[in-house]
């Protein structure tokens, strides 16, 4: 009889608990957010967490505890308050942890942190995470990084040759911009050694050439005197270029109809940016609310041209030293970029509507941000190799090789390899598909191009994003987040 009334005591006391462990309060990895995603030296971020009830009871008010150690240090701790939480349900809840100092930390989230309630299971109430404060911003991250020296080859190449739309009657790399400055210095031969042409808004710009003993083109002078070119005349929106220009010619041979190019040299003012008090070219962008953003430029670039498939080069080679400044009004921000021999080379095979290049990217490009000291970088290019097949629809590219990254919150060399072919619409600045893998001595992250024109930072290639930025060439201008 005792034994029995011992067993029924114990089924007694085992069937209690287990109706009482009907609560299972859990967090996870996934649930913790920080913005920004990845914090900078003194820049103050905020942990967000999400408070999850699996079970089938409704929880009681309660507390969630974020505890951030720096070795045996305690760089934050607090306890924040939670409502009941219904089953299926959840509770997210914000810590304002305000600026830590660079380094190494562990953060630890837990809920019931008291341990009062009896759940289904107390194995999923704390997550620990090591945390990296970086030297200053959001660009600590190898992903970033990577973005911004990826962009930052778009973004120099795009501002260089913008500068010569004017004159050239089209700006890119593209054949069918070379082919129109060809045609515009076919065009010279037979008229008056100095033209003046009008700008389709206001202002003029001038074209002087020498001739050689076969009648043809060596030299080309641009002089652009307060040129405004309408970009959008019905937004009210328009370029003014000033400055002045010059571009050495040679042949392949000695025919002048063919007018095959061996080597053009584009030189802004002297050709000496050391040398030079004031840009040699600016060009600015006017809105119906005044000046938007203005380009200006003080360098040197050759472009080497080995030969032509049909109307298409098929080798050519671009080379870079000097200055440009980029300044964004609405934002009060200049940026800075400063090429050191950097130079590409490319053979291009089939037509301006479908064609493939490929080539090699070398040289040093540094970017300075006026507004965020932070967010300075160099980036080196050690045969950086690229393939991209371009058709009047899209761009199609690939790249893989090595860049040694410096910046105060970061130094060392990765690689940037494909994952995913990154897709460009015609027309548009930023890819809307792709990925990019990055590894190296910094660590591993992973680039994704979303369809909306952002990207999206993986840090660790863990499968969760970290940071995404809303403009796809924001890396370089203004990565997410204040230093």
């Amino acid at each position: 009889m005792k034994r029995l009334l011992l067993f029924i005591a114990i089924s007694v006391v085992f069937s209690s608990c287990a109706f009482a462990a009907k609560i299972d309060l859990a967090v996870s990895a996934s649930d913790i957010v920080l913005s920004p995603a990845s914090p900078g030296a003194d820049t103050p971020f905020t942990v967000t967490v999400t408070v999850h009830n699996n079970g089938v009871k409704a929880s009681k008010a309660n507390y969630l505890q974020l505890k951030i150690m720096k070795g045996t240090t305690k760089a934050f701790k607090m306890k924040n308050a939670i409502p009941a939480i219904e089953p299926g349900g959840f509770c997210e809840t914000v810590f304002n942890v305000g600026a830590l100092a660079q380094g190494s930390y562990t953060m630890t989230v837990k809920a019931d942190p008291g341990g009062t309630v009896t759940e289904v299971s107390e194995s999923n109430n704390k997550v620990v995470q090591n945390l990296t404060i970086s030297g200053g911003g959001s660009s600590g991250g190898v992903g970033a990084a990577a973005a911004a020296a990826y962009s930052g080859t778009e973004y120099v190449f795009n501002s260089m040759f913008g500068s010569f739309e004017t004159g050239l009657g089209g700006g890119g790399m593209e054949a069918g911009s070379l082919n129109k400055a060809a045609a515009i210095i076919r065009s010279l031969t037979g008229n008056k050694p100095e033209s003046t042409l009008p700008c389709s808004k206001s202002g003029t710009f001038t074209m002087n050439y020498f001739l050689d003993g076969y009648g043809r083109p060596i030299k080309v002078e641009f002089t652009y005197n307060n040129c405004q070119n309408w970009v959008d005349q019905a937004g009210g929106i328009y370029y003014e270029g000033n400055g002045a220009m010059s571009m050495d010619l040679t042949y392949l041979n000695d025919s002048f109809t063919d007018y095959e190019l061996s080597g053009i040299l584009l030189k802004a003012g002297d050709g000496d940016p050391s040398s030079d008090s004031a840009p040699d070219y600016t060009t600015t962008y006017y809105g119906p609310s005044g000046m938007m953003e203005a380009n200006s430029a003080d360098y040197t670039m050759n472009i080497s041209i080995f030969g032509y498939n049909g109307d298409t080069p098929s080798d050519m080679g671009i080379y870079m030293t000097g200055v440009t400044v980029w300044t964004d009004y609405t934002t009060d921000t200049t940026l800075t970029s400063s090429m050191t021999n950097l130079h590409i080379d490319t053979t291009m095979t089939g037509t301006e509507d479908n064609m493939t290049t490929t080539g090699v990217i070398a040289g040093t490009i540094s970017f300075t941000n006026s507004r965020h000291a932070c967010k300075n970088f160099t980036a080196t290019y050690d045969n950086f190799n690229f393939t991209e097949h371009s058709t009047s629809v899209q761009s199609e590219s690939t790249v893989n090789g090595q860049v040694a990254y410096s910046s105060n919150a970061l130094a060392g060399t990765f690689s940037i390899t494909t994952v995913e072919p990154v897709v460009t619409p015609a027309g548009s600045e930023c890819p809307v598909s792709g990925r990019l893998s990055v590894s190296g001595s910094l660590g591993s992250a992973t680039i994704i191009y979303n369809s909306n024109g952002t990207v999206s930072i993986d840090e660790g290639s863990n499968g969760s994003v970290d940071a995404t930025y809303d403009y796809c060439n924001d890396a370089v201008n203004e990565a997410p987040g204040d230093c």
